[in-house]
């Protein structure tokens, strides 16, 4: 028997390509290109069954390939959205730390309320020397330092010696065998004065201080 094609039109199916086994309809197709492919498959030998089968296998895979990338897609725009929120949380919580170190500076700024008077008559110092005190305390209290090197070293790599001459300068540490030179140090009771007014700690080192030759002295 043989296979052939012909276009057809309903109105339920609009136009179509039939593929006849003599006077007989055994498939049809929308368009005339795999109405031919299929008749030429048949024609040589295999069954409709087969080819069909092969159509509808890559048409599944074909399906399931676009619904896998589609996944995909959505997959990769909710992991945009999840990077983006870890960024704002992580901006936010910067913002939050930013503003919680802002406040306990100001509070702390503001819990010092003592003058160079004040100091003054509560340490024994003179004027001059309270007056830098004065200063250094409610500027040192801004930089939130733990330890008295801290206050040493940034008062040496500010150069603060000419702002605070009286107070600050050399000192001569001493430990069991060695010697040296401290910059940014100050005397006996003024260090204990600053640490006890920034609430500072040193770094429990055996060292003890010996001589103390302030900025001013070493200028002369």
């Amino acid at each position: 028997m043989k296979f052939s094609i012909k276009k057809l039109s309903s109105d339920k199916l609009g136009t179509y390509y039939g593929i006849f086994l003599a006077s007989e309809m055994i498939h049809y197709e929308f368009s005339r290109r795999p109405a031919q492919k299929i008749l030429e498959a048949i024609s040589s030998g295999n069954t409709l069954y087969d080819v069909l089968f092969d159509q509808i296998s890559h048409f599944c895979i074909r399906k399931k390939q676009d619904e896998l990338n589609s996944l995909q897609s959505q997959i990769h725009k909710q992991d945009q959205k999840v990077v983006q929120l870890e960024r704002e949380i992580l901006k936010y919580k910067k913002l939050q730390q930013s503003e919680s170190h802002d406040e306990e500076l100001d509070l702390k700024a503001k819990s010092i309320n003592f003058t160079a008077e004040s100091l003054s008559a509560k340490h024994e110092l003179s004027l001059l020397e309270s007056n830098e005190l004065s200063n250094l305390i409610k500027e040192m209290a801004l930089e939130n330092f733990t330890y008295s090197s801290d206050l040493s070293g940034y008062i040496k790599r500010n150069n603060l010696g000419e702002k605070y001459p009286n107070i600050a300068g050399v000192v001569t540490m001493e430990n069991y065998s060695d010697r040296w030179k401290f910059e940014g140090g100050f005397p006996k009771n003024i260090y204990r004065i600053v640490c006890q007014e920034l609430d500072l700690r040193d770094r429990g080192t055996s060292a003890r201080a010996v001589d103390f030759l302030s900025y001013r002295q070493l200028s002369i």
